[in-house]
């Protein structure tokens, strides 16, 4: 869903990059700033290429690739999980398609349809002796994690091996249907799953238009912003793709080979606008504002020697902001957001983000609801030495505690429990949801196993239950919050920072 591109040593066709940053430690960052850090796994896996959606109730849909090495020994496959709002798991890990003989899977595209359903696109690469070489594979799930299509091979034979590997990005047409590109490829699924358009090449021949990256007109059709290579010169394009054979029009022209050039960001608005970040190597990243009425694009320079890897697309922030974030590692490490008005000029300007121990996928893309913010990312700090899926979250004025306060308050199969807030600066709330009536145990363990506090030994009633949390005479740290029933026990992790 978003591109990646290095611009230390400028290669186009460069994949998979990580965004390094330099922050504070996300164990004493304080709440509501982009600098803290949430951890969402825990485990001995190593996490690659994390995304995420968020749906209406504010739950967190989150996939990523995991491994037990780092080496091919072990198959890298794609996993999904939901947690709230906060980061606590609502659910174990769903590792979408399990299979002993594949080799990798590769960075998913991910999309929340106006359904609340959830549609995943990725690659995965297989071990010759059993079974292909490479392969597409699409799911459709529901926003509470059912698997309501697939896992389903939509890979024709026709396509070069090495585009399984390509990012991933995804579009909602104004008729509903899901468009996707790869790379140099598109495909549209309908809301309920079915493939309506073919995997098919968005030029002919097919390598002449790369890097693609889709948007919604709001009169149906369906636009691709692409890397164009002709047998003379290279420039940016845009060409519609729900109607195959049509021309690609010149975004921002080439010298030939001479400059190099990518598409960073596209994006359609509501009046039929055209929105680009472009990088060329002889301006540097430049954002460009399309009326489509034959007037000269407003072009604005943001960062003229950008030196760093990693970006995002677009996210349409509030009405009328689009923002856009980029990695930059001198002359100092960490990101850069930047806001451009759909009416032209700035929102805000260039603000730069520190960051340490934690990386944007190179496909990664943050999110924006209720004036809230979620950014996933690998942090690299973890005490394993594997990486693990984490997130940015900026909370918004209005945000509920969790995702529970904005459900229909049904009762679970099962114990819930939710810290809140998280971290703890030094109180806070542990809230429990209970199936049945019965014996409850609450306790708190440090990081070594050791008893610190027990915030609940009795019979309780089913129904939500809130306990008070003061770790008021407790060292900053990482705790776990212990709930154990007759018949279930969960675990919660909480940070305490003062």
């Amino acid at each position: 869903m978003c591109s990646s591109r290095n611009r230390v040593s400028w290669h186009g066709e460069m994949k998979y990059v990580l965004l390094l940053f330099v922050v504070a430690s996300w164990v004493s960052a304080s709440v509501g700033q982009w600098n803290q850090v949430t951890l969402l796994t825990d485990d001995n896996h190593f996490h690659h290429w994390p995304q995420i959606v968020v749906d209406d109730s504010l739950r967190l849909h989150v996939f990523d690739v995991r491994s037990l090495t780092e080496t091919s020994e072990q198959p890298a496959s794609l996993f999904y999980q939901r947690f709230d709002n906060w980061g606590n798991s609502l659910g174990l890990p769903l590792e979408l398609l399990p299979d002993p003989n594949i080799l990798t899977d590769f960075t998913p595209g991910v999309f929340l349809d106006r359904m609340q359903n959830v549609h995943v696109v990725w690659g995965r690469g297989y071990d010759p002796p059993h079974g292909p070489d490479s392969a597409f594979f699409y799911a459709r799930l529901s926003a509470n994690g059912a698997i309501l299509t697939g896992p389903q091979w939509i890979y024709p034979q026709d396509i070069p091996q090495f585009y399984i590997q390509s990012d991933i990005n995804m579009v909602q047409s104004v008729s509903g249907d899901i468009w996707v590109a790869c790379d140099s490829w598109v495909m549209a699924v309908s809301e309920s799953g079915d493939v309506v358009v073919p995997l098919r090449p968005i030029l002919e021949p097919y390598y002449r238009a790369v890097q693609a990256i889709l948007g919604s007109h709001p009169d149906g059709s369906v636009w691709a912003c692409v890397r164009y290579l002709g047998s003379n010169e290279q420039n940016i394009s845009v060409v519609r793709v729900d109607v195959p054979g049509l021309l690609p029009e010149v975004v921002s022209p080439g010298n030939g080979y001479l400059v190099q050039m990518t598409p960073e960001a596209f994006f359609v608005d509501s009046t039929g606008v055209f929105h680009y970040v472009v990088f060329r190597d002889d301006a540097g990243l430049l954002y460009q504002r399309d009326a489509r009425d034959g007037s000269p694009a407003d072009t604005i320079v943001f960062d003229p020697s950008p030196y760093g890897v990693g970006s995002t697309f677009f996210t349409l922030v509030g009405r009328d902001t689009l923002e856009y974030i980029w990695g930059q590692t001198l002359p100092i490490q960490g990101f850069l957001r930047v806001g451009f008005r759909l009416a032209g000029g700035y929102a805000f300007q260039p603000i730069v983000v520190p960051q340490r121990d934690f990386s944007i996928s190179s496909t990664s893309c943050f999110h924006w609801k209720r004036g809230s913010y979620w950014m996933p990312g690998i942090t690299t700090g973890h005490v394993s030495l594997r990486p693990q899926v984490g997130m940015i979250h900026v909370p918004g004025p209005n945000e509920p505690p969790n995702a529970t306060e904005i459900r229909p308050r049904l009762l679970p199969d099962e114990p819930q429990l939710s810290v809140y807030p998280n971290p703890l600066n030094p109180t806070g709330v542990i809230v429990m949801d209970l199936a049945q009536r019965g014996v409850v145990n609450v306790d708190v363990f440090d990081v070594l196993g050791r008893h610190t506090a027990t915030l609940a030994n009795g019979v309780f009633e089913a129904g939500r239950h809130e306990l008070q949390f003061d770790a008021g005479e407790l060292p900053t740290g990482i705790y776990f919050v212990h709930l154990q029933t007759a018949e279930q026990m969960v675990t919660r992790k909480a940070v305490v920072i003062k």
